[in-house]
């Protein structure tokens, strides 16, 4: 109900088609005019992974075109199930306590509210990871349903991958957690098989790709297995001279690089780095500055400033008292208690401590060097309110004992 009340505000207060809502909302029309879409990249949003604009055609050959009303409530229901996955999972580790407490934590989750009545893909990002981490987990410790647990945890794998390509990047923690949790040899075997499968499943795509774009993509022009923009960041950190490795932290922004090139200084760098700029080059002095500014801004549960990305075109509108007071209460209080389960794990539980943190710290290290927003620490939110509401439970019980 609360989440209808949500969809109902947002809707009448903001505007549906912003941001990278059109390219959906493009795709989706183009879907629904015939088979065309399939052999062609003549329309605005080819390039993106097609799962989102297939649930958005759906809705809209269902309830009508563009009817986005019914589209956020089709969301709401992904957006419930996605809390009972989260109750699910939290309930197979560490019982009913800290389970009813994150069912609850994650049915008032701020993050989940916001992303219901918008049309992007993000919460059906929230819902298959978090189904996909669930049936992997009940996979490696259950021992009934063990080919259906699989099957799941492939295919939900495969739908977050057709939703979103670049949580291709999971392939290590899967890797890892086959390891961990099976014999050696077996975990290996294990893996091979998922990768084998996953690879399968997506090449009739990759196939549909080629003879579009001419290159083997998995589901997005923009991006290959590896891509680009990390490719960038890394080939950036490896060949930039060791001479500009200084002291100064500023980020180059495109408006900087154009003054500098004009003869202008505005944030007194050093002459070695205005040679680089003067030729194209990125100071290396920016990176770490980068680096750094984007973890803060992902990890951070106020956001006073309008940044979103280095672009310019990219930065949107301040964030309001609303959105930060929303962030403090759902997510800034969970984040210590979430530090703090982390530390009882590692001490009592440490292989449900390593599952937990494996996909947290490879979405991390996967987003930094290229963006630095909430939005994409969102995805494994689910375990950081798992972690959170145990850190919780687990104190109380600390506390109540002392007290007796």
């Amino acid at each position: 109900m609360l989440r209808l009340v949500v969809i109902f505000f947002v809707a009448k207060e903001k505007p549906v088609l912003i941001g990278d809502s059109p390219q959906y909302n493009n795709y989706a029309l183009a879907i629904l005019k015939g088979p065309g879409w399939l052999h062609s990249a003549d329309f605005m949003g080819s390039y993106r992974e097609p799962a989102y604009p297939l649930f958005l055609a759906i809705s809209y050959l269902l309830f009508g075109k563009e009817n986005f009303i019914a589209v956020f409530i089709l969301q709401a229901l992904a957006n419930v199930l996605t809390i009972f996955i989260i109750y699910k999972l939290a309930l197979k580790m560490f019982g009913r306590e800290a389970a009813v407490l994150a069912f609850f934590w994650s049915g008032f989750y701020c993050y989940y509210y916001w992303y219901t009545a918008l049309l992007l893909r993000e919460v059906f990002i929230f819902f298959y990871f978090t189904l996909f981490v669930y049936y992997l987990y009940l996979y490696l410790v259950d021992g009934y349903h063990k080919k259906i647990n699989f099957t799941i945890s492939i295919l939900s794998f495969f739908a977050l991958l057709f939703t979103d390509l670049r949580y291709i990047y999971l392939f290590p923690c899967v890797f890892l957690v086959f390891i961990f949790y099976k014999r050696p040899l077996e975990g290996v075997k294990n893996f091979f098989i998922f990768a084998f499968i996953i690879i399968l499943l997506v090449a009739p795509w990759i196939s549909r790709n080629f003879i579009i774009y001419k290159k083997p993509l998995a589901a997005d022009s923009q991006n290959l297995i590896i891509p680009k923009a990390i490719f960038k960041a890394g080939r950036d950190i490896l060949f930039y001279q060791k001479g500009h490795l200084i002291a100064d932290k500023h980020y180059l922004f495109p408006e900087e690089k154009s003054l500098i090139k004009q003869g202008f200084n505005p944030n007194n760098r050093t002459n070695d780095e205005i040679v680089a700029i003067k030729n194209d080059k990125c100071p290396i002095s920016t990176i770490p500055g980068m680096l750094i500014d984007n973890l803060i801004v992902m990890w951070s549960p106020y956001m006073p400033s309008d940044y979103y990305r280095h672009v310019p075109a990219c930065q949107i509108e301040k964030y309001s008292i609303r959105h930060n007071v929303s962030a403090l209460v759902c997510y800034g209080i969970l984040l210590p208690f979430a530090v703090m389960g982390i530390i009882y794990l590692v001490r009592r539980q440490k292989k449900i401590a390593l599952f937990l943190l494996v996909w947290i710290f490879f979405n991390t290290i996967a987003h930094v060097p290229i963006w630095g927003h909430e939005r994409y620490r969102n995805a494994t939110d689910s375990l950081l309110i798992i972690l959170g509401t145990y850190g919780m439970s687990m104190t109380y019980k600390l506390i109540s004992r002392r007290q007796t």
